[in-house]
């Protein structure tokens, strides 16, 4: 999946230049689109502000993105068709709730989110998360190196509860 790399001048992804450093929620939304998870997201409560800092990286085939943020929000997010993505948080826990079951992501832990499953996202007032998004035939192409055929059905993830 990993095999072309990223380009060597982003290899270190977590001491790389911003890519986005905003307090405007959809300024994020629209970067974050394109190198990570499609999303619409609201503050919760009045008194919560939003401020962001996005570190990208990428190759051909797959974004690498970071992500520091303040502001509790609820995130609506689902990706298209073609990728998948790996979330992990780097820090505070990101409750995720996915086909009704409740997937808590914090340090150490992660989910795979598969391509046009809803995701419905709670996240404290400051969070880090990191994105690896692909596309789908990357995955493919590296399931047919690692078994005897095709997969026989479109992938979805499913969570265990913790």
């Amino acid at each position: 999946m990993f095999s072309e790399g990223v380009d060597p001048s982003q290899q270190n992804l977590l001491s790389y230049p911003l890519a986005l450093q905003t307090a405007d929620a959809d300024e994020a939304a629209s970067l974050l689109a394109e190198s990570a998870v499609p999303y619409r997201a609201e503050l919760l409560g009045p008194s919560s502000t939003f401020s962001t800092e996005i570190f990208v990286a990428q190759s051909p085939r797959m974004h690498l993105s970071r992500v520091k943020t303040t502001g509790a929000m609820k995130v609506h997010a689902q990706l298209p068709d073609d990728s998948y993505a790996v979330v992990l948080a780097l820090a505070g826990e990101v409750e995720h709730n996915v086909e009704g079951k409740l997937v808590p992501v914090r340090s150490g832990s992660g989910l795979v989110e598969s391509p046009l499953q809803p995701v419905e996202v709670r996240t404290p007032a400051r969070f880090e998360l990191f994105f690896l998004d692909s596309a789908a035939k990357i995955w493919f192409r590296n399931w047919r190196r690692c078994s005897s055929g095709e997969p026989t059905h479109p992938w979805c993830f499913l969570h265990a509860s913790n």
